[in-house]
């Protein structure tokens, strides 16, 4: 099932315990832990997760997350895009964190 949630910190919750498998759409630019904090922590609680980023500014995406290969969507989001970008990713379920 998707889950949408308004904080880094709601999504450390609602995950807490959750399976590993599945895949985060976090957005960069939240309230308290930014969405490549939160990145990192799911990287290290849920190894088997897959977190794509998106923004509404370009700006937003660092040269560490690109070195890291994370995916990145541009917001507004183009519909078609994400429905192949979720099509090809390995999941079993979805969570998502956006402010936006």
């Amino acid at each position: 099932p998707a889950v949408a949630v308004n904080s880094a910190e709601d999504a450390l919750e609602v995950l807490e315990g959750a399976d590993n498998s599945g895949m985060a759409l976090i957005d960069i630019d939240l309230p308290g832990m930014n969405g490549i904090q939160l990145m990192g922590r799911l990287r290290g609680t849920h190894p088997k997760l897959a977190c794509t980023l998106m923004s509404a500014n370009d700006y937003d995406f660092p040269d560490t997350a690109g070195k890291a290969r994370v995916p990145f969507l541009a917001k507004p989001l183009d519909l078609k895009r994400l429905l192949g970008f979720l099509r090809n990713a390995p999941m079993a379920g979805v969570a998502g964190a956006s402010n936006s």
